[in-house]
């Protein structure tokens, strides 16, 4: 393999990474000229009014990234959602969705490439301060952690897939300090270890 077809290699998924990362949002400013192979970005107005662009970043005519902005009088547009095709397939695998000041607010995940969204982390001020996950892949949430400062401070789980909560773990500095169980199914604590 020459230099330019190895660039070329190792650019496109790095570039799909970076169309993935919220932080990276202004892709159009990545100069991918010098990397050996164009890009197509086509910009139209959604029903709501919003711009969509859509970005094709390794150039097989399907759209991989799509950018959703508001235009704001006097400012700069507003990116209000991301949708990503992170593995080529033709189907978002990952929305991201910012608030009126361009913080991450929330961002939703298909871990499997299945088409159904199973993780979903949800931000305040930038940070994230809980998740919910679908482990069952029966299209219910049924693990819901919550953070402090970044670091995880309780995780609640429901392990029968009955819609109700049966298991809970406290941390404390990223370590499970307490675990309780509802072992008779009201939804209420019973055992606490």
């Amino acid at each position: 393999m020459d230099h330019t077809t190895m660039k070329r290699t190792l650019a496109i998924p790095l570039l799909l990474l970076l169309a993935a990362c919220p932080k990276h949002t202004q892709l159009h400013e990545i100069d991918v000229e010098e990397l050996g192979f164009q890009r197509q970005i086509i910009e139209t107005i959604t029903e709501d009014g919003l711009i969509r662009e859509e970005i094709d970043l390794n150039r097989d005519k399907q759209s991989d990234v799509f950018n959703y902005y508001r235009e704001r009088t006097g400012a700069a547009r507003l990116l209000v959602r991301k949708e990503v095709d992170i593995n080529r397939d033709g189907v978002i695998d990952n929305i991201s969705y910012f608030d009126e000041g361009g913080e991450l607010e929330r961002e939703e995940m298909d871990r499997d490439f299945n088409g159904k969204f199973d993780w979903i982390d949800h931000y305040m001020d930038g940070h994230r301060v809980m998740s919910e996950f679908d482990t069952s892949s029966n299209g219910q949430m049924n693990v819901f952690n919550t953070y402090a400062n970044g670091v995880i401070a309780q995780k609640e789980r429901d392990t029968d897939d009955d819609g109700r909560i049966d298991y809970w773990e406290r941390y404390e500095g990223g370590k499970v300090v307490k675990v309780g169980r509802d072992t008779d199914g009201d939804g209420k604590m019973d055992t606490r270890e």
